[in-house]
C-alpha cells in the first residue's frame, strides 16, 4: 500500500472535497451470559489449540504419524458427543444477534 493511498483520504476530508459520516460504535456488554459460558468457551478454545498442535506440528524424532493420528482420534472421541450435544442445545435456544453467535461453545468445531 504506497503513502498516497493512505493520505489521500485524510486530505480529502480535511479539505472538505469527501466527507466520511460519523462512525458509531456500538458495545455489547453482554456477550456470555453466564461467567460459566465464558469459561466453558476459553475451554473449548484451549482444546481447539490443542487438536491444531496436534495436527499442524512436524514428527518430532521417531514420532510415526500413526502415532499423532491416534492422539488426535482420542482427542475427537472425546469431545465429539459434547459438541454434538452443544449443537443440539444452540438449535433449541432463541437466537441470539448474529455477530455474537461465534461465542457459543458449540460453535468451535473439533477440527
Amino acid at each position: 500500500m504506497s503513502s498516497n493511498s493512505i493520505l489521500l483520504p485524510l486530505i480529502l476530508s480535511k479539505s472538505r472535497r469527501r466527507h466520511y459520516p460519523p462512525c458509531v460504535a456500538k458495545r455489547t456488554c453482554d456477550i456470555f451470559p453466564t461467567r460459566d459460558a465464558l469459561l466453558q468457551y476459553e475451554r473449548a478454545l484451549h482444546l481447539e489449540e490443542e487438536m491444531d498442535k496436534i495436527l499442524g506440528q512436524r514428527l518430532e524424532g521417531g514420532e510415526k504419524p500413526i502415532t499423532r493420528s491416534l492422539r488426535a482420534k482420542d482427542l475427537y472421541d472425546a469431545l465429539h458427543g459434547k459438541w454434538r450435544q452443544l449443537c443440539n442445545e444452540i438449535k433449541d435456544t432463541p437466537t441470539r444477534h448474529p455477530a455474537l453467535e461465534r461465542f457459543e461453545e458449540g460453535k468451535i468445531s473439533p477440527s
